[in-house]
């Protein structure tokens, strides 16, 4: 899916290239590139957010799980925590979470055949892959948690809650 931030990176290239000189189309490049400037995103709009690792704090994912994040590596709209493991051969908690989905997804990538879970205005739990799709209203998320301890759906529910009140 192309970034938000895509179309305009184009139009402002666009605008560069035939904005040159002192010509009367460049000052109407120049105010067509700061109303695409001004023009609210899907950050703006609550529907994605830049640093999805800033939506869970460590102690919030170590109460969730039992353990807290070793490792988070994530980017854009999206974001991934490793488990902390106390014997190397035990395998870790992992969990990711995705922001960046447009309010209107929702019904493309839940599966119909997934459980219902009250969260938001609808929310699916996919227990073959342990994903948890949430529709805020405002906002669409995933959430995945992968474990061979514990309950992955108890976990990814207690955590897009607070998700979902952030987003």
């Amino acid at each position: 899916m192309p970034s938000a931030r895509v179309v305009p990176a184009l139009l402002l290239s666009a605008l560069l290239l035939t904005a040159c000189g002192t010509d009367p189309a460049a000052s109407d490049a120049a105010a067509t590139l700061d109303a695409i400037e001004e023009a609210p995103t899907a950050t703006d709009q609550g529907q994605t957010t830049d640093d999805a690792c800033a939506l869970l704090t460590p102690d919030e994912i170590a109460t969730a799980t039992g353990r807290p994040p070793q490792e988070t590596a994530g980017g854009g709209g999206s974001c991934y925590w490793t488990g902390a493991v106390e014997d190397p051969t035990e395998i870790p908690i992992e969990i990711s979470v995705d922001t960046t989905y447009q309010p209107d997804e929702f019904a493309t990538f839940a599966q119909p055949d997934g459980e219902q879970v009250d969260l938001g205005e609808a929310a699916t739990w996919d227990d073959g892959v342990s994903l948890l799709l949430v529709d805020t209203g405002a906002a669409v998320f995933s959430l995945q948690v992968l474990s061979v301890s514990g309950d992955p759906k108890a976990m990814a529910v207690e955590l897009a809650n607070l998700i979902a009140g952030r987003i």
